[in-house]
């Protein structure tokens, strides 16, 4: 397993085309060839966390996500909500 820092990140990522890779993904979602279990939430006391992840059968390809909430995030950090 390799793990892939921000700014490894933040380096490639200007020389990617990643809309094939993300259709490619959508479509083996489609096949049922992406195994997604649900979301799973962690309710802390001053916030959340969400943990996405997934694999596509077949390969060696996976992915998690880790994304947080802080209740202490200031309101100017904040997306606007839309209706």
């Amino acid at each position: 397993m390799k793990i892939v820092s921000l700014e490894e990140i933040k380096a490639v990522l200007p020389s990617l085309d990643l809309i094939p890779a993300i259709e490619a993904g959508f479509v083996a979602y489609s096949r049922g060839q992406a195994v997604v279990p649900p979301v799973g939430e962690l309710l802390l006391d001053q916030g959340e966390v969400h943990i996405k992840y997934g694999y596509l059968r077949r390969t060696s390809t996976m992915s998690s996500r880790l994304p947080q909430a802080s209740t202490k995030t200031p309101r100017s950090a904040c997306l606007p909500a839309t209706a």
